[in-house]
């Protein structure tokens, strides 16, 4: 039995989303559903390209029935306050990195995850770059 697609919610429209998105929109375990972005024309574009509903607040985006993982790609002072928006929704959280700017503010949004039990998941992917492990082999090599 195929399980039905995870349909992600994309937290901030700049730079870390463009170069996820079309990753993203290529996986058929997942379906984007929906956006937030305070800039008008970023939500336009998104909408017009996915066909999907847009949001000016992260709020309302972790609010949205429609949305079960929220790919939170915003600044870096705004990720633990969204991720800790999307726990507290029920939602899963692929999290761009850093996971929050300080100590206090990741253990909190581990200590949101853990309480609302979502999956939440730092991206931290340039470890299967072949580079990354390229050095690490040198490294291990001595």
């Amino acid at each position: 039995m195929q399980r039905p697609p995870l349909r992600f919610g994309i937290a901030g429209l700049g730079l870390a989303s463009t170069f996820m998105l079309p990753y993203l929109a290529r996986d058929p375990r997942v379906k984007i559903t929906a956006a937030a972005d305070v800039r008008p024309a970023a939500r336009e574009q998104f909408a017009r390209e996915f066909q999907a509903a847009t949001f000016a607040s992260v709020e309302d985006l972790c609010r949205s029935p429609q949305v079960d993982v929220v790919y939170v790609c915003t600044p870096n002072y705004l990720h633990a306050e969204h991720a800790i928006q999307a726990a507290t929704y029920g939602k899963h959280i692929l999290l761009e990195k850093p996971m929050a700017t300080s100590l206090a503010d990741a253990d909190a949004v581990i200590a949101a995850a853990s309480a609302a039990r979502v999956v939440l998941m730092v991206g931290f992917v340039h470890r299967y770059r072949r580079e990354a492990r390229r050095a690490v082999q040198l490294l291990r090599d001595g």
